[in-house]
Order: C-alpha cells, then sequence, then structure tokens
C-alpha cells in the first residue's frame, strides 16, 4: 500500500511461488496415482508412496520457507 511501484516490481516473485505450489501439486497427484496403479505390488507402491510423501513434505517446507524468508526481507509495511 505504501510503494506500489515495489509490489508491481515483486511480481515475478509471487508468480514464481505461484508455480513452485503448482508444480508441488502436480507431482503429488502423479506420485499417488502411480501408486494407485501399481497397487498390486503392495510393497513397491508402499516404496513410492512414502518417497512421494517426503517429496511433498520436503517442496512444501522449502516453498513456505522461501516465502517467509521473502516476506522478512522485504519487511513490508504494516497496516
Amino acid at each position: 500500500m505504501a510503494t506500489p511501484d515495489f509490489a508491481i516490481s515483486l511480481k515475478i516473485l509471487s508468480d514464481a511461488f505461484l508455480k513452485l505450489i503448482q508444480m508441488i501439486a502436480r507431482r503429488s497427484y502423479s506420485a499417488s496415482s502411480c501408486t494407485e496403479s501399481r497397487r498390486r505390488r503392495s510393497q513397491k507402491s508402499r516404496r513410492v508412496g512414502l518417497k512421494a510423501l517426503i517429496y511433498f513434505e520436503i517442496m512444501t517446507t522449502i516453498a513456505l520457507t522461501v516465502g517467509l524468508l521473502l516476506l522478512f526481507c522485504s519487511r513490508p509495511a504494516t497496516a
């Protein structure tokens, strides 16, 4: 609100953050559908599902950490 030009210049970062979240959602969906297709092989499906869960958790943590770091580094004005 205080510096709209600066906020507009940071649009690239917000778009990149949203695309990162979308990529994570797509990855987790493809991993879970892959797991379902291999349901007959329970040992392998457990391994794939566990890897998908770990990957999703790690990528979500990284995305949130990057978002918080950008928030604290930019120090937006509070209302």
